[in-house]
Formats: C-alpha cells, structure tokens, sequence
C-alpha cells in the first residue's frame, strides 16, 4: 500500500532531517536556513484525511500552479465540490509563522508535526471571510501550538484540535 510506504519515508526523513537540522544549527556559516518537505508532507496527510472525508468523491492535489489551494474534492455525493488549502508547521520551526494565505479555499487545514514529522495539532477553519476581511493575502500568521489554547494567531478561529481523528486516518482505522 503506497500510504505505509510514505509515511516510512516520513519517518526516515523525519531522523534525516533532524541530524541535519543540528549539522545547521551549529555550522551556520556553511548551512542556510530552510525546510522545503514539510509543507509536503501536510498536504500528503490532508489529502488522506480528505479522502477519509469524503470516500464517494475525488479527492485530489490542485494544479501546482494553484496558489490559493492545494486539494480539490468533486463529485461529492454529500455536497458541493470543495477547495482545501493546507498550511503546514513543524517543531524544528522557531518563528511557527505560516506561508502566506490566500483566498479561494472552503476548509483551511492548519497541521502541526512535531519533530518526527507526525501530525501534533489539527485544525479545520471553514470560515475564510472572517479571516481575510477584504484583504487579497494574510502574512505573518502563526501557527498555534498543540498544548497551547493561546497561542496562534488571534485572526485564525482554530476550533478544536482534531489530531486524534487524523491520527486514526493516518493509522489506516478510518480509511
């Protein structure tokens, strides 16, 4: 099954890119700062909690040049098609400062992995005009932290943390 293939890379990854990590925190001078695989691998459990979600109907990746989301669901027997945007951040990040948001989304998935690269916090924003109030972009947000209720940026309505249920997707309970 592809699934448990990925997320064995994950997880190596996840041991790789700690190594890393510390081979760039104390060699400043020789490593940029940067991760560019996170992002990916929340929109991976997205798209696996998506189709959990949503077993009758295709569920796949939007374009790659698609800015304001990053899943597409149609053919929804329960109801409209539906744009899934994905914002993703690991513990390895000191800032947790989200990339920048864009209208055009129905859910927002806002994922926090910890340093294994596995799902810690889960949120689902279905409410994006209260978010954007007008404006074309949101920069600077941050991501909120599992076990902290106050942390996060105050223009996002996080809800509740529904980790546990994509956990149980990731686990292959409830796909």
């Amino acid at each position: 099954m592809i699934e448990r293939q990925i997320i064995k890379g994950i997880k190596a990854y996840a041991k790789a890119y700690g190594r890393f990590q510390e081979l760039q925190d104390k060699n400043p001078g020789f490593l940029a700062v940067g991760d560019q695989k996170t992002g990916v691998i929340g929109e991976f459990f997205g798209l696996l909690y998506a189709r959990s979600h949503h077993k009758h109907a295709k569920v796949e990746y939007a374009a790659p040049n698609q800015t304001g989301w990053d899943i597409e669901v149609s053919g929804n027997e329960s109801g409209p098609d539906l744009k899934i945007q994905v914002k993703t951040v690991s513990a390895f990040s000191k800032t947790r400062v989200i990339t920048p948001l864009f209208p055009g989304w129905d859910h927002l998935y806002l994922m926090f992995v910890g340093r294994d690269f596995m799902p810690q916090g889960f949120w689902n924003v279905v409410d994006s005009n209260s978010i954007f109030q007008g404006r074309d972009s949101l920069t600077g947000l941050k991501m909120r932290k599992p076990d902290n209720a106050q942390s996060g940026s105050s223009a996002i309505p996080w809800g509740e943390n529904h980790v546990d249920s994509l956990l149980k997707v990731i686990d292959g309970n409830d796909c």
